[in-house]
């Protein structure tokens, strides 16, 4: 520590020592060394010798140097001389890191010596013309912080900075890299330009240079700017688009030209004046190589499938050329064989488009090919392109690097039968009967028409022991259509006859029942059902009929006199027709004697039997069934008139009958009826029925008519 006042000089120490010892006190034979310190007292000062350093510059470039001088006026030698400056106030204010001093830092200035400095100003884009200043800074800077303290010595100047008006243009992409291109094709980039002057550009344009290779040249020629590019106020910017037309033939390389851009006002005629017009320069590069595809193998062969099958291979799709392939795309063409098409939008080909190949790579592809159901024999080709889409627009152009390959399949014949009816019910069947003809449906799902169908039957089972034999079932010999083309339905028909004294019970379903089409080339099975019911005791009627027996002591016995009875009902014979009447049946249940009467949809009426007296139509109306929307039939109440005395020697039981008389080649048709009514004449000569009803009712014993003359007064 130098005392305040401490007159200047220099000043030595005795000896002092550097010792090791355990008690703080340098003995002989310790460790030890001497040294002395010395020390100067002066004074540190410096000064600037130029009152006003200046220097001068154009908008968005470095200034000139501004030189100055730095002078140690003190007694000791300045260590580190280091120069700043304050921001430059003008129209604007440049900020003080623009400056630039070289060398920095200064560095030693011994005393009574000069260091010299410079100055320099990073003008910056559009500052507008004027003269701008500031303050320069020198000082000492002891502990090298680049901060000048109090205690540090130090001098300053005027800074003054004149900024020109100035027409400065600048193009951001510098360099445009145009990229990779193919011989014949045109490459475009955009550039951006900026004012970066004080100067309005009022027009400005392009001008292009030759793009030298290797061993070719892209003319000057070949490319061009957007133009005019146009007018750029101060401190903005304007895009433009810059189009190469590589030509062809044109080497494989790398392309350079310098291009400029310029401010056309000395004069206006649309070309470059050089040292005229302001301008600046960009280089710009552009690689023109080939782009190249090939797909191995080039027959891509699926093999051998059936329909409705999808088979698939894999194949590689290989780089060729000279660029990476960024937009690599498939175009799937139709397989055909003769006449006959696969689609396109069958065919499957990964990897997903678009997709990337690098240069000499490889892409493992697969393509898979759904073949349709019903698809004719044959060998079909397909022929496909893979593409690099170079413009993106995912159509392929003629220029575009490709490779085609072809896909191929066998679709061989294939007859497939599949029965579309899988349980055959026959219902329920009494022993010794036989059911319906029941329809079985089956499709052709082959590619081959199918004809010379049979059946193969297993016998029936109820799962106890006792079965149903084969002989008991029956195939029509029809199938329709016969022959049946592919995606066709066609239909069968089977047949059950249950063997007398069949074992009640439920039999199936058995499964097994096979159909085989072209001499049993495909086959399919499906299975049977039954229910076997007791045969019936009672009376021998037709199907269709419901009966209910009459106490035989309803009437008179032999050797009495028949007696009048009328059978009365509503019936609607809706599109068939519809009976009523009186059976006699013998012990083992036929029929001895009936009497009927029967009306049609068309009104006809028949009357039947040996006992009838008289049968006809009361009266009618038009009926709507709820379960036949839109369809008018008509309800009649028809009667049946005769006369009866019971003969045990001729019958044994007597039974009223309701049947559904319609025609079997008719289908199956609905009747309906209501209201049957059995009752004894009331007046020896009453043909007509009363009025219907359910209990009790008042009959007049008044055997006219009534006064319309329309009715009996009975019949009220």
């Amino acid at each position: 520590n130098v005392p305040g006042g401490q007159p200047l000089g220099n000043y030595l120490g005795s000896s002092a020592w550097l010792f090791d010892s355990p008690d703080a006190v340098r003995d002989l034979g310790e460790p030890q060394d001497d040294f002395q310190v010395a020390v100067q007292v002066g004074i540190v000062s410096l000064d600037v010798l130029e009152p006003t350093v200046t220097t001068s510059g154009d908008p968005a470039s470095t200034s000139l140097a501004g030189a100055f001088s730095v002078f140690n006026d003190g007694s000791l030698t300045v260590t580190r001389a280091r120069a700043t400056a304050s921001a430059l106030i003008g129209p604007v204010t440049i900020p003080a890191t623009a400056s630039v001093f070289t060398p920095s830092p200064i560095g030693m200035v011994l005393v009574g010596q000069t260091a010299p400095g410079s100055w320099r100003v990073n003008i910056p884009p559009a500052t507008p013309v004027g003269v701008y200043t500031g303050t320069l800074t020198v000082w000492d800077d002891t502990n090298n912080d680049g901060v000048m303290q109090p205690a540090e010595a130090s001098s300053t100047a005027a800074l003054e900075l004149s900024v020109n008006a100035k027409r400065v243009l600048k193009v951001i992409q510098n360099p445009l890299n145009l990229g990779l291109a193919t011989e014949g094709s045109i490459i475009q980039g955009p550039i951006e330009i900026q004012n970066v002057g004080n100067i309005a550009l009022s027009m400005v344009r392009g001008q292009a240079a030759n793009l030298v290779g290797g061993v070719d040249t892209i003319p000057a020629g070949n490319a061009t700017f957007t133009d005019p590019i146009g007018a750029i106020p101060v401190g903005n910017s304007i895009f433009a688009t810059v189009t190469v037309n590589i030509g062809a033939p044109r080497a494989n390389g790398t392309y350079n030209g310098t291009f400029l851009v310029y401010e056309d006002y000395n004069p206006a005629n649309g070309s470059y004046q050089a040292g005229a017009e302001e301008y600046t320069t960009f280089p710009v590069t552009v690689q023109v190589g080939r782009k190249g595809l090939t797909v191995t193998p080039g027959l891509v062969d699926l093999g051998t499938a059936n329909p409705g099958t999808t088979p698939s291979f894999s194949f590689t799709v290989s780089n060729t050329g000279d660029f990476p392939l960024t937009r690599v795309r498939w175009l799937q063409g139709n397989a055909v064989s003769g006449s006959d098409v696969i689609a396109s939008s069958n065919l499957g080909l990964a990897p997903a488009a678009p997709f990337t190949i690098n240069i000499a790579g490889n892409r493992a592809a697969v393509a898979s090919l759904s073949i349709p159901a019903f698809t004719p024999p044959g060998t079909y080709i397909g022929t496909h392109t893979v593409w690099e889409d170079e413009n993106n627009d995912g159509q392929w152009q003629a220029g575009e690097a490709s490779a085609t390959f072809n896909t191929q399949v066998v679709v061989p014949s294939y007859p497939l039968l599949t029965i579309l009816t899988s349980l055959v019910d026959f219902g329920s069947l009494t022993q010794g009967t036989s059911s319906d003809w029941q329809p079985v449906t089956f499709q052709n799902l082959g590619n081959v028409p199918l004809t010379g169908f049979a059946w193969t039957f297993m016998a029936l089972d109820d799962g106890l022991g006792h079965t149903i034999p084969v002989g008991a079932l029956e195939a029509s010999t029809t199938y329709l259509p016969d022959p049946l083309n592919p995606g066709q339905i066609g239909t069968s028909q089977v047949r059950l006859t249950i063997p007398g004294g069949q074992f009640v019970g439920t039999y199936g379903p058995t499964g097994g029942q096979a159909f085989t089409a072209n001499a049993g080339a495909t086959t399919d099975s499906c299975s049977f059902l039954v229910r076997v019911l007791e045969a019936p005791t009672g009376p021998q009627f037709a199907s269709g009929t419901i009966f209910q027996r009459i106490a035989t002591t309803t009437w008179p016995a032999t050797p009495a006199a028949p007696q009048r009875f009328i059978l009365s009902g509503w019936v609607c014979p809706g599109t068939g027709s519809v009976r009523i009447g009186v059976s006699q049946t013998r012990e083992d249940g036929s029929v001895a004697v009936s009497d009927s009467v029967e009306i049609a949809s068309t009104g006809h009426v028949l009357v039947v039997g040996p006992n009838s007296i008289q049968g006809g139509v009361i009266e009618s109306f038009p009926f709507l069934p709820p379960e036949l929307a839109g369809t008018s039939l008509t309800f009649y109440r028809i009667y049946l008139t005769f006369e009866l005395a019971f003969d045990p020697l001729v019958s044994s039981a007597t039974q009223v009958l309701l049947e559904n008389s319609s025609p079997v080649a008719l289908g199956s048709q609905a009747v309906w009826l209501e209201g049957i009514q059995l009752e004894r004449a009331i007046l020896p000569e009453q043909i007509y029925p009363t009025t219907f009803n359910r209990g009790h009712k008042v009959v007049s014993p008044n055997r006219s008519a009534d006064v319309q003359g329309h009715r009996y007064y009975y019949q009220w």
